[in-house]
């Protein structure tokens, strides 16, 4: 475990849920860019952003595997923070938007 936070920033546009933008202090394994995804750009600390991704997300649903309580995997959602680790730490987790 490197350490690194990590943030992915999602967009619900009304139809669908995008995956907008991502940001991260390194590229450490499994972590990069791929050409043609988004744009790649220095965060100006030695990290990196890339925006302009624009990528849907399958039937509005994200899976995601919740690391250990050390990883401290979260969500913020209007401005609150859950803390995914706290609840689930080392399952399979389902993010998904839920129209009401």
């Amino acid at each position: 475990m490197t350490g690194v936070t990590v943030s992915d920033y999602y967009y619900w546009n009304g139809k669908e849920m995008l995956l907008t933008d991502s940001h991260t202090p390194a590229f450490d394994a499994g972590l990069g860019h791929i050409p043609g995804r988004g744009t790649l750009s220095s965060d100006g600390d030695q990290g990196y952003w890339i925006t302009s991704i624009d990528e849907p997300v399958p039937g509005k649903t994200y899976l995601l595997r919740v690391g250990s309580r050390a990883v401290g995997h979260h969500i913020v959602h209007n401005g609150v923070i859950y803390s995914l680790s706290e609840v689930a730490a080392n399952e399979r987790v389902r993010i998904e938007v839920v129209l009401r």
